[in-house]
């Protein structure tokens, strides 16, 4: 489903080397945990994948397609991808419900999109929290309302960049064991960027980065 070959990547005119060289491919349903100290390229992976930020070599590959071939990236976010952050990025005026209906297809009528909402919602275990504004939830129930709305326009790929990194240890296990039971019941390619063992245990595979690179 995803496959880098040789992606670099430098900042500040080749002063920073983000990326040296890291080739990497996902089976379509994998999920996979990159592991590695902060700042040892692992959310500037994510970005280049997802499309967020161009590589300054290499290529990146998505149903064997080159990632360039599905401009504008915009678009391809919408209809491809879900994003799943260490801060939910919830809209705080608007509820859960609202916020998982937010990325939704507008075309598509209002009452098919709050009812999808709310299945996704129960689906992870907020059933009673629908009209609850983020505020009035708990850290752990703000991620998981990110997790559905994650899966609102039911994307292909989801990319994870420390979710579980604002909550506690028994929480973050909780809502990486929902994201993972979520992504393969879709059938849906997760690529999860964490630090956490417990976390990256739960993947079907690890993949480990040190400066730049992806260690043998």
């Amino acid at each position: 489903m995803i496959r880098a070959e040789n992606l670099t990547k430098d900042y500040d005119h080749g002063l920073v080397q983000a990326l040296k060289g890291v080739s990497l491919a996902l089976a379509p349903g994998e999920a996979v945990a990159v592991m590695g100290p902060s700042g040892c390229g692992k959310t500037t992976l994510l970005s280049i994948l997802s499309s967020l930020e161009p590589p300054s070599g290499g290529e990146v590959f998505i149903d064997g397609r080159p990632l360039a071939g599905y401009r504008p990236y915009a678009a391809f976010r919408a209809e491809w991808v879900g994003f799943i952050f260490q801060f939910h990025h919830l809209l705080p005026h608007l509820t859960l419900l609202e916020n998982v209906m937010l990325p939704m297809d507008p075309r598509a009528p209002r009452n098919a999109r709050r009812d999808k909402a709310a299945l996704l919602l129960s689906r992870v275990g907020l059933a009673d929290k629908l009209h609850s504004r983020p505020t009035r939830v708990s850290g752990g129930e703000r991620q998981r309302a990110a997790i559905a709305r994650a899966l609102a326009r039911d994307p292909k790929l989801i990319f994870a960049d420390e979710p579980t990194g604002s909550v506690d240890t028994d929480t973050g296990r909780a809502i990486m064991e929902f994201v993972i039971t979520e992504a393969k019941a879709a059938g849906v390619t997760l690529l999860v960027a964490t630090h956490n063992p417990e976390v990256a245990a739960l993947a079907d595979r690890i993949v480990r980065m040190r400066n730049g690179l992806i260690e043998d």
